[in-house]
C-alpha cells in the first residue's frame, strides 16, 4: 500500500485529542470532524510529562534505529510507489515497537508522515501552478515591453530570474521521494523531542529566572516562554483547538453523543487540542503543565520526574529504589540522607553509637536487676551527655575531647556487666 492510498482508505480513521480539566489531564479519541467518542486516558496534569520523560532513551533510540533501516533498505531504481510501500512497513514497525513502551503513541508516526508527504505534494502542484502562471505573464510581458529600453530590459530579466529560482524550487520538491522525506521527517522527530525533553529539565528546576531554549534561542520571563510555546507549536504543528461543551459527572468525561443527553446545567466548555503525535501530545502537557504551574521535580535516588504528593519540596518519588526494591525511593533516600548527614557531623555519630549500644544492652539484659543497671547507665550517660554539649557549645570543651568522652562511656559496660568508670 503506498500513501495516497494509505490515507485515502484512511486505515486509522480515529483521531486523538488533549484536554485539560482542573488538575486533570484527558486523551480522547475521535474523528477527523472532531467528534469526540469516548476518554482513552485520564490522569493527574503533569503525569503525560512524567511518563513520556521515562520512557525518552527508548524513544530516541527506536526513531534512530528505524532511520538508518529505512536507509539500509534496497530500493527500486524507477518505482516510487514499491518504494512508498517500503517506507510504510518500516514505519509500521517502528509502531509496534513504540506500543510497547508507552500507550500514549497509538498510530500516530506512519499517519503523521505520510499526511505531511501529502501536504507537500498538494504544495508542490500549487507552487508548480504558480510557476506557470509567472511563465504566462513574462510571455505576455515580452510581447508588450520594448526590450531595448534599458528599464524594461532590467524589469525582464529580474522576472526571468525569478521564475528560474522558482522552477528549481519546483523540481527539488517534486523530485523528493517519500524514503528522503521520511528520514527527514524522522530527524525533525528527534530534534523536536531533545528541545522539549531539554526545556522540561530546565522546568524541573524550579528557578524563578530559569532559561528556557527555543530553536536554539534563550528565553528567561516565564510568561514570555509560554506565550511563545503556544506560538511555536502552532506554526510547527497546524493544531486545531475546538471549543467544546464539556459535562463532568462522577469525574468522567461526557462524550458529544451522551453530551445531548445531559442537562445543560453542569455545561463546561474547554479547549479541546488534536495532536499528530506523541511529540505534539508531550507539547501540550508540558504548557498545560507550566500555566497551571504543577511542580515537576527530578527524583534525587533514580533520577527520574515525578510529581510531588504532599509537599512541594519533596526530593524523592515513591517508586522503586533501584538500589533496593523492597524499598522507594522515598525510604531509602531519606536513609541514605541521614548516615550522609551523621558522617559530616562527628559528635552526632559518635552519640548515636554509643547511644544504642547502651539501649541494645538493656535489651539483652539476662534479668531485671541488670536491665535497671543498663537503664540508669544510659539516663546518667544522656543526662551527662546534655551538659557536656552545652560545655561545647561554649567552646568550654574541644571536639576532640567530647568525643572521647562520648565513646569511653561503652568502655564500662562489657560482655553483659557493668563496671564503674574510673573518673
Amino acid at each position: 500500500m503506498n500513501v495516497s492510498q494509505m490515507i485515502l482508505n484512511e486505515e486509522y480513521p480515529l483521531k486523538h485529542f488533549y484536554c485539560t480539566v482542573d488538575d486533570e489531564e484527558f486523551i480522547l479519541i475521535g474523528d477527523k470532524q472532531g467528534l469526540i467518542y469516548e476518554t482513552l486516558v485520564k490522569i493527574k496534569l503533569g503525569s503525560i510529562i512524567v511518563d513520556i520523560f521515562e520512557n525518552r532513551d527508548c524513544f530516541l533510540n527506536l526513531l534512530n534505529n528505524y532511520k538508518n533501516k529505512i536507509e539500509e533498505q534496497k530500493y527500486y531504481k524507477d518505482d516510487e510507489l514499491l518504494n512508498q510501500d517500503i517506507v510504510l512497513k518500516c514505519l509500521y514497525k517502528l509502531q509496534e515497537e513504540l506500543e510497547k513502551i508507552t500507550y500514549y503513541g497509538i498510530e500516530d508516526i506512519p499517519t503523521d508522515i505520510s499526511n505531511k508527504y501529502i501536504s507537500l505534494y498538494t504544495k508542490v502542484n500549487i507552487e508548480k501552478q504558480k510557476y506557470i502562471n509567472n511563465v504566462n505573464q513574462f510571455n505576455e510581458l515580452e510581447k508588450v515591453l520594448y526590450p531595448e529600453f534599458e528599464g524594461n530590459k532590467r524589469v525582464l530579466k529580474e522576472i526571468k530570474e525569478r521564475n528560474e529560482e522558482k522552477k528549481i524550487q519546483v523540481d527539488n520538491m517534486q523530485n523528493r521521494s517519500f524514503k528522503d522525506f521520511t528520514i527527514q521527517q524522522i530527524e525533525s522527530y528527534q530534534e523536536e523531542f531533545e528541545l522539549s525533553i531539554l526545556n522540561i529539565l530546565v522546568y524541573c528546576q524550579k528557578k524563578d529566572n530559569c532559561e528556557m531554549i527555543i530553536n536554539k534561542k534563550k528565553m528567561t520571563n516565564k510568561r514570555d516562554i509560554v506565550a511563545y510555546n503556544y506560538n511555536f507549536i502552532s506554526e510547527v504543528r497546524e493544531f486545531t483547538s475546538y471549543v467544546k461543551g464539556i459535562c463532568i459527572k462522577d469525574g468522567k468525561l461526557i462524550t458529544d453523543e451522551e453530551l445531548d443527553k445531559t442537562s445543560y446545567e453542569n455545561i463546561r466548555f474547554i479547549n479541546v487540542f488534536k495532536f499528530n503525535n506523541i511529540i505534539e501530545l508531550l507539547n501540550l502537557s508540558f504548557i498545560a503543565t507550566m500555566n497551571k504551574k504543577i511542580p515537576i521535580h527530578i527524583c534525587k535516588n533514580c533520577k527520574k520526574l515525578f510529581i510531588p504528593e504532599s509537599r512541594t519540596d519533596e526530593i524523592y518519588c515513591n517508586r522503586k529504589s533501584p538500589q533496593n526494591p523492597d524499598k522507594t525511593c522515598k525510604q531509602y533516600g531519606a536513609k541514605r540522607t541521614y548516615k550522609e548527614q551523621i558522617k559530616e557531623r562527628p559528635i552526632d555519630k559518635a552519640h548515636i553509637q554509643t547511644s544504642q549500644f547502651l539501649r541494645m544492652r538493656c535489651k539483652r539484659s539476662k534479668d531485671e536487676k541488670q536491665m535497671e543497671e543498663y537503664k540508669m547507665k544510659l539516663n546518667k550517660y544522656l543526662e551527662e551527655y546534655k551538659k557536656k554539649k552545652e560545655e561545647y557549645k561554649s567552646n568550654k570543651l574541644e571536639q576532640k575531647d567530647f568525643i572521647k568522652w562520648i565513646v569511653s562511656q561503652k568502655e564500662g559496660v562489657k560482655n553483659g556487666s557493668t563496671r564503674n568508670n574510673k573518673k
